[in-house]
């Protein structure tokens, strides 16, 4: 039969969380388009990587002009940040949630656990890596499952590029780096709780009918004119 996550055998009434039953809603329902949750959560996701680009990176974001990645197709990214000084090119990047434990990716998860990150990221690059190429862009993919791992084999070296260069600097004017390091830390720290919150929010509230409040938008679109701080939170 179909074997289930621990607890394997627990009470079936509907208001018990740790019901079997309820376990297995939990993948469904962080993984649930309804009630503006999944957008939510995904637009949470795009600001705060656009926060932690322009802070550390002194990248210019912009979440919601000129996000397209094709000159003849209505595909769009999530962020294009411009640094002159960091790359002659824009990089366009995208952010998408997986779950693993849903029937499309469950079998070859329990073989792989990468392989989710693998298919994704080579679906959002031949979706929008030509396209970007042709606006002369760099296009680099941030791939997260809902459990909290992020690939995406360009956009971690960005991200890690930046801080590399923060650490670099750090011991040119005579420092250790370890505060840039820690920074990078923090940055981590941040984008997993963002995750962490966004899908908490899901499994806790679809399955009590509640609607997310206010109206979707793209987050932060000046986000750029924000001051300069290393406090990420």
């Amino acid at each position: 039969g179909e074997s289930t996550p621990y607890p394997r055998v627990t009470p079936e009434e509907a208001d018990n969380p740790l019901s079997a039953r309820n376990h297995r809603l939990a993948y469904h329902h962080i993984a649930c388009a309804a009630g503006g949750y999944l957008i939510g959560r995904h637009n949470d996701l795009a600001a705060t990587i656009a926060a932690i680009l322009t802070v550390e990176g002194g990248f210019i974001c912009d979440l919601r002009r000129g996000l397209g990645s094709s000159l003849t197709g209505g595909e769009e990214v999530d962020i294009v940040a411009s640094a002159w000084f960091r790359s002659a090119k824009p990089f366009a990047i995208d952010v998408t949630v997986s779950n693993p434990m849903l029937p499309t990716y469950i079998a070859a998860a329990m073989t792989d656990a990468l392989a989710i990150f693998a298919r994704r990221e080579k679906e959002k690059v031949a979706k929008h890596g030509p396209g970007c190429k042709s606006m002369d862009r760099e296009f680099a993919a941030a791939v997260f499952s809902t459990f909290g791992g992020l690939r995406g084999k360009d956009f971690l070296n960005l991200f890690a590029g930046i801080f590399a260069a923060s650490i670099a600097a750090d011991r040119r004017a005579g420092g250790s780096g370890w505060a840039a390091a820690q920074r990078k830390v923090q940055a981590r720290e941040y984008i997993a709780a963002t995750l962490a919150r966004g899908s908490a929010r899901m499994a806790s509230l679809l399955p009590k009918g509640v609607d997310r409040p206010q109206a979707q938008r793209r987050p932060f679109a000046g986000i750029a004119q924000r001051p300069q701080s290393h406090h990420f939170f």
